[in-house]
């Protein structure tokens, strides 16, 4: 089955999401969670798989029986035309409507696993660009506090001044 066009951008953002992880995970902690994460939503894909296989004739069945209760439920529309005659579904109609809604709902299962895979990953990556701000401006901090340590001392003595080793012109 090929791929709209917002599924294929939506897949690739998942992808790229996972590889820009893999580069940012810095500590054994931060790679067991990934792991995790992946490890769930595969074991989540492979279940709905299994079960999509197991129980699709089920499925068919309880799709089937859901679309001939739409069709014969009661509508509370405007009167028809007497000309305009309603026609039963055909048993393929019937059959090929209840094969798309099964599919259709195997398919949302699918991209519900997805969508909460990366929101998982969205939320390891805030984490993981919190950590790295509050490292980057712990670093600056402790750059800051340097400088001003160095400029406090080259206060305190005025008259020393660096000098040039080595041969003078006298």
């Amino acid at each position: 089955m090929s791929l709209s066009p917002y599924d294929a951008v939506r897949e690739t953002y998942r992808l790229a999401l996972r590889q820009s992880l893999q580069r940012a995970l810095v500590t054994q902690k931060d790679w067991e969670k990934y792991l995790k994460i992946a490890h769930e939503a595969a074991t989540r894909t492979d279940q709905e798989n299994t079960s999509f296989q197991q129980d699709y004739k089920h499925r068919l069945v309880e799709a089937y029986d859901v679309i001939l209760r739409e069709q014969n439920a009661r509508q509370l529309n405007h009167p028809k035309p007497s000309w305009a005659v309603d026609t039963p579904l055909s048993n393929e109609r019937l059959n090929l409507m209840a094969r798309n809604r099964v599919q259709a709902d195997h398919d949302a299962r699918l991209l519900m696993i997805r969508t909460d895979e990366m929101d998982q990953y969205q939320d390891l990556s805030k984490d993981l660009a919190a950590r790295a701000t509050i490292r980057s401006q712990a670093r600056d901090q402790r750059k800051d506090q340097a400088k001003e340590a160095f400029t406090q001392v080259k206060i305190k003595d005025p008259q020393h001044t660096p000098s040039r080793s080595g041969p003078t012109r006298s």
